[in-house]
């Protein structure tokens, strides 16, 4: 009798053991449940968003997703809608999970769908994660932070989720800063002066096997063909070539054999495909334009040649510096190596 008394409260705490272990394995497939309907709808705002400033007819009003609105405010109210919803469904106060790693985890899901689908570039992506992340964890923290104090917060969510459309038309209303940046790139040459001047004169087919490896080719930038001089002289037109038809005329404004050629650049959208670069600034058009070109024979201090390539680009966006720095960036590395091919053929005679 006492063996089966002792039985009993040990049969019962089994049991008791199993309803919790059960009662937690619901809990937490509820949690995974609720996590993911809240990424989805982070994602759901992040997608409507970036496909309503992509329209047309909008863009007057929103400014396209190359926009600062866009770039700063849509990824802050993305994670400030993910920290909020989660907050609030669980009941869970962890900042940590809902402010940081939460809004982190869909704004990667967000970018690895719209690269995998094409939507975006990869270069698109490069340019602007280094925004989208902090500006995503910072509205989940804040967020995170007002729903800890706090027992409402629809009123301030509803007001984040909408900024991003109420600052845009602000935006457009302001004028456009222009900046003027000039890029300048150099290379030593082991080669005769008219032979250096034969090849920056006139660029014959570069072929695949010619030009090194690039990072900007290799995130899509298209490739220089060729930059064929018709005529001789000031006023005479290079045709400056790229992959996927890109072409721009390159009229000439400096003429010095042996010495140095200078150009103005013509960038007829018409002749430069909107699908060649990054979809969201067309060379040419309202946000970037590039001016004029210069290369420059010059001797060094070894007493050696030095070719020198300069151009000057037009910038007209709310972006500033961390506009000009990229564009400055990219713009060095296909200078460097385009003086790269130069100098191959300048120094073992060949023409293309």
């Amino acid at each position: 009798m006492e063996t089966g008394n002792e039985e009993k409260p040990e049969n019962g705490n089994r049991g008791a053991e199993t309803e919790r272990a059960i009662w937690e394995e619901v809990q937490r497939r509820s949690q995974r449940r609720i996590t993911w309907i809240v990424i989805g709808c982070g994602l759901a705002y992040g997608g409507l968003t970036r496909a309503l400033f992509a329209i047309e007819f909008l863009r007057h009003w929103l400014g396209g997703a190359a926009s600062a609105t866009f770039l700063f405010l849509t990824p802050f109210s993305m994670g400030a809608m993910v920290a909020f919803l989660g907050m609030t469904l669980t009941q869970k106060r962890g900042i940590s999970y809902w402010g940081v790693a939460m809004p982190t985890l869909c704004l990667g899901i967000g970018i690895g769908v719209s690269v995998v689908t094409g939507f975006e570039a990869v270069f698109c992506v490069l340019v602007a994660a280094p925004i989208l992340w902090p500006l995503t964890i910072l509205g989940g923290i804040l967020t995170a932070l007002i729903v800890r104090k706090t027992t409402g917060g629809r009123t301030y969510i509803s007001a984040v989720v909408l900024l991003p459309y109420a600052v845009a038309p602000l935006e457009q209303s302001l004028e456009l800063p222009e900046e003027i940046l000039t890029v300048e790139n150099h290379i030593g040459i082991d080669a005769p002066r008219e032979e250096v001047w034969e090849q920056i004169a006139s660029v014959p087919a570069i072929s695949p096997e010619e030009l090194p490896w690039s990072w900007v080719h290799a995130l899509g930038f298209p490739k220089p063909i060729a930059a064929v001089l018709e005529g001789e002289g000031v006023g005479a037109v290079r045709i400056a070539t790229f992959e996927r038809e890109v072409s721009f005329f390159e009229w000439v404004t400096e003429w010095a054999p042996g010495e140095a050629i200078g150009f103005s650049i013509d960038a007829d959208p018409q002749f430069v495909p909107t699908n060649a670069f990054d979809q969201h600034v067309i060379v040419g058009g309202r946000f970037y334009d590039v001016l004029d070109g210069r290369y420059e024979i010059r001797m060094g201090d070894d007493g050696g040649l030095v070719l020198h390539l300069s151009s000057r680009h037009r910038l007209n966006t709310h972006l500033g510096r961390y506009a000009s720095w990229w564009s400055g960036l990219i713009m060095s590395e296909i200078q460097g190596s385009i003086l790269e091919v130069i100098r191959k053929r300048a120094e073992t005679g060949k023409d293309g």
